[in-house]
């Protein structure tokens, strides 16, 4: 995924990044297209809500304190959610995603969104954040079966060679990052440690940040998907989360149905497709028509 810039980055980083449609702009415009924006602004407004208020099942002991809800609104605040829209669509539309039962273009699409929280938790710049955009798009398409296979890290960065596109716009210290996270997140949390300590002194806690996020990202979406024990505190162990301050917050997202999430980002990336038409259909009515009278004669 080539790094996101200024000028490809959505209008969609404001908390409210939909605006409203008054009557009169309407009538501006084809009443099929704001007809079928209508229906899905109001389809995006019931889901927000859902999301804000449902009560999802959790152990009693377990406190929520970073809920879904929350989670987006955070993103859309920090100017993270219109990155979050282009690389989700960059994902569904990705050929080379391995697809799986378990292991496929919507369980990219969910890490691909923890991963967004958790880096704006952190802070992450837009350089590093466009790093680890790429680096969550490509960290599965080694995969050959649908299950564990330590070696698909190794074969994603391989093919990463065979199709330099995928990384362009990015130095060759940027590509060496995102290489080895991709080939270090099929492997142990031991050998993991080892490999990092192959690396320079100084490289290293940089490599570890992106690491960490796109494993951290992995165990939050794999309790959601298959809890592995019953007892929330093995299953905090289990999730391992590498900073200890993000992991109390982000707990409670790994209770959480991501479903309705992808739903929100479908409809929001629906939404931004009809307004950029018919904004652009506006500019080409109100721009000034040249006729024959207007050029000066002989």
């Amino acid at each position: 995924m080539p790094p996101i810039t200024e000028e490809n980055s959505r209008s969609g980083t404001k908390q409210n990044t939909l605006g409203t449609l008054t009557e009169s702009m309407m009538d501006k415009y084809h009443t099929t297209d704001t007809q079928k924006l209508a229906i899905l602004m109001q389809k995006l407004y019931k889901n927000e809500a859902t999301i804000l208020k449902r009560k999802y099942p959790k152990p009693t002991e377990f406190v929520s304190i970073y809920p879904l809800g929350q989670a987006l609104a955070d993103l859309k605040e920090n100017g993270l959610f219109g990155e979050l829209l282009i690389t989700d669509e960059t994902i569904k539309g990705d050929k080379l995603q391995f697809q799986g039962e378990t292991y496929n273009t919507t369980e990219i699409r969910r890490v691909n969104f923890l991963a967004s929280v958790i880096m704006q938790m952190r802070g992450m710049n837009k350089s590093d954040r466009n790093i680890m955009y790429a680096i969550v798009q490509n960290h599965n398409i080694g995969k050959e079966i649908d299950g564990i296979d330590s070696l698909h890290g190794l074969r994603g960065a391989l093919m990463l060679d065979s199709h330099p596109e995928r990384l362009e716009g990015f130095t060759d210290e940027e590509k060496d990052i995102i290489k080895f996270a991709i080939i270090q997140h099929s492997e142990t949390d031991e050998r993991n440690i080892s490999e990092l300590e192959r690396l320079p002194a100084e490289l290293r806690p940089r490599y570890k940040v992106f690491l960490d996020v796109l494993k951290d990202a992995i165990r939050l979406d794999g309790i959601e998907i298959d809890p592995i024990v019953q007892d929330v505190n093995k299953r905090i162990d289990i999730l391992k989360i590498s900073t200890k301050e993000h992991k109390t917050r982000l707990e409670s997202l790994a209770y959480e149905s991501h479903s309705k999430v992808l739903e929100i980002l479908d409809i929001e990336e629906e939404i931004e497709r009809i307004m950029q038409y018919l904004r652009l259909a506006k500019d080409k009515r109100q721009a000034p028509s040249i006729v024959e009278e207007d050029f000066d004669r002989d």
